[in-house]
């Protein structure tokens, strides 16, 4: 699972070797009412909110996924990191799990609450990792410099509850990602 700004669909690093996409799910947390190609039957339940599409969706160009690209591509290449099949490239650099698919939710950054719909995105990424009976690990290379940072948030404890309520599970997190923005690192004694 990938949390981030979404991704570009039509990489070939995330398309099998039939130029089928490997991301079986995706929700864009990004696309409200306000956007001309909002559909209320593509709001994920229980969240109330955003839109998804499957794989067969995003295969047919039935989807309305754009990558936020104010964010200059990263979650196209964090999930290259994860699981880049090295077709695009010539010197054939792979990531972790060429071969795995995806499950991608594209963050609203700006949102009141994000670290809510953080936890919320966790949840679905686990729970359509448990449709398919897969194993699951979820990568979120986001951060904020507000909240707690001491795991007792809400937002922490429900994901640390989805990660420890079954094996098979793991969130794999940015220690920082402020890039130009002080400070670069938190201290505290």
């Amino acid at each position: 699972g990938i949390i981030d700004a979404g991704i570009e669909l039509n990489h070939p690093d995330f398309l099998d070797s039939l130029g089928r996409t490997r991301v079986v799910s995706l929700w864009d947390q990004t696309i409200d009412t306000s956007n001309q190609y909002y559909d209320p039957l593509r709001v994920p339940q229980p969240f109330g909110y955003g839109q998804v599409w499957d794989s067969s969706d995003i295969n047919g160009g039935y989807h309305h996924h754009v990558e936020q690209y104010n964010y200059y591509g990263h979650g196209s290449h964090v999930s290259g990191i994860a699981s880049g099949d090295g077709s695009s490239d010539s010197l054939d650099f792979k990531g972790m799990a060429p071969k795995a698919n995806l499950i991608v939710v594209s963050s609203d950054f700006k949102v009141s609450g994000w670290l809510s719909t953080v936890a919320d995105a966790v949840l679905y990424i686990f729970n359509k990792a448990d449709e398919m009976g897969k194993p699951c690990v979820i990568n979120i290379s986001a951060g904020t410099y507000r909240g707690s940072h001491d795991g007792k948030d809400l937002s922490a404890q429900a994901i640390n509850n989805l990660v420890t309520q079954k094996s098979g599970r793991a969130v794999v997190c940015a220690a920082g990602n402020a890039g130009q923005k002080p400070p670069f690192h938190l201290r505290t004694s």
